[in-house]
């Protein structure tokens, strides 16, 4: 296995980013409910509560290794503008996995912020420092 190639990555990658009302991560598969949402109406400021769907593609390479991954909210000038969250995590296949087989890991975390000024957001997703993804969303104004 070279590592170049698309189906033998020597990185870890980040394949899918999704904001949702709630998700949640069982037997190994990503439930997602009021997925994929792009704006948020409301009277500001609002609390924005809401879970992030992340699926990883993870080498076999990398499996059982500690990987750190960052979480952050920022606002249209790219600054931090509410959490930034960041874990180690360390990902390890199930019994019988085949040997040099990447492994998928969905995973799930909450997204809460106050947000005080409408305007443009992003999550984004760094995976050992690096951005790997970012999913945008629009804060409205509504009338009280």
């Amino acid at each position: 296995m070279s590592g170049d190639g698309y189906l033998w990555a020597d990185r870890i990658a980040l394949s899918s980013i999704l904001l949702a009302e709630r998700a949640q991560v069982s037997d190994g598969k990503l439930y997602v409910m009021g997925g994929g949402f792009d704006c948020v109406r409301h009277t500001l400021p609002v609390g924005l509560d809401a879970s992030l769907a992340l699926i990883l593609e993870v080498p076999w390479g990398l499996l059982e290794k500690p990987y750190r991954v960052q979480l952050e909210l920022a606002d249209a000038d790219g600054a931090v503008a509410g959490f930034r969250k960041g874990f180690e995590l360390e990902s390890s296949p199930p019994q019988h996995w085949r040997q040099g087989v990447p492994l998928t890991v969905p995973l799930v975390f909450p997204v809460r912020a106050e947000l005080d000024e409408p305007g443009r957001y992003a999550v984004r997703c760094l995976i050992e420092g690096e951005e790997r993804g970012r999913v945008a969303f629009e804060v409205e104004q509504i009338a009280a």
